[in-house]
């Protein structure tokens, strides 16, 4: 009987992690273009969504999936437009009133919700980027997209933004 509860137990857990991993789905701005570069987007958080590029929005995916990396075209200059966001934790230990008001203030004020314009600089044709948005301490903090060689881990570019 132990035996069937353990394999009932593995057997929840399994299903539980393998429903909740997220598959990768490439996809392609590069129509006809012969020189292109992936990039792939850092999500969590803090962390970035691709809203569109050059007035092109993704597609919708489907349940469980995420998409990584994008291919672009390469050698030019790309406009991309993100949603940025990143959320302070906040202590749930018990304090004093002033205590919570002050780490509510600190809450809001280094909590990250915004739209960003990214101006791309060209990129190496078979080249593979990463972009990661960045949270700098302090408050509020300064916020940064930063595009990353995949290969050398060098950041090639920064953009900061409020």
């Amino acid at each position: 009987m132990k035996i069937i509860r353990i394999f009932v137990l593995v057997f929840f857990i399994t299903m539980t992690f393998v429903s909740c991993m997220s598959t990768s789905v490439s996809h392609s701005f590069a129509w006809n273009e012969k020189d292109t570069a992936e990039i792939t987007f850092v999500d969590g958080n803090p962390g970035i969504r691709l809203i569109n590029y050059d007035g092109h929005n993704l597609p919708p995916l489907e349940r469980n999936s995420h998409w990584g990396p994008i291919t672009f075209p390469a050698g030019r200059s790309l406009t991309m437009v993100f949603y940025a966001y990143y959320q302070q934790a906040q202590e749930t230990s018990n304090r004093s009133l002033l205590g919570v008001l002050v780490q509510s203030a600190i809450h809001h004020s280094r909590s990250v919700s915004t739209n960003v314009v990214f101006e791309c600089p060209p990129l190496e044709a078979g080249g593979a980027y990463t972009l990661r948005f960045r949270k700098y301490a302090g408050i509020p903090g300064a916020n940064s997209l930063e595009l990353v060689d995949a290969r050398t881990r060098r950041v090639v570019y920064e953009q900061i933004f409020e």
